[in-house]
């Protein structure tokens, strides 16, 4: 979406950004772990210990 002053905004800023520096998501755990992210396995194993807690506080 275009603003009013010709500036992108919302969803169509994220998917420009995305495109001008070539980003992808995350499709899966291995993604993470092709060592450009995380040094070692144990960063990565606490990186996914973290994030399956913080997506559980929004459970229940």
């Amino acid at each position: 979406m275009w603003t009013t002053c010709g500036v992108l905004d919302g969803p169509a800023l994220l998917e420009a950004l995305m495109r001008d520096k070539d980003v992808h998501p995350i499709a899966s755990a291995g993604d993470l772990a092709d060592g450009e992210i995380f040094a070692t396995g144990e960063e990565l194993y606490r990186f996914l210990d973290w994030y399956v807690i913080e997506r559980g506080k929004d459970v229940a």
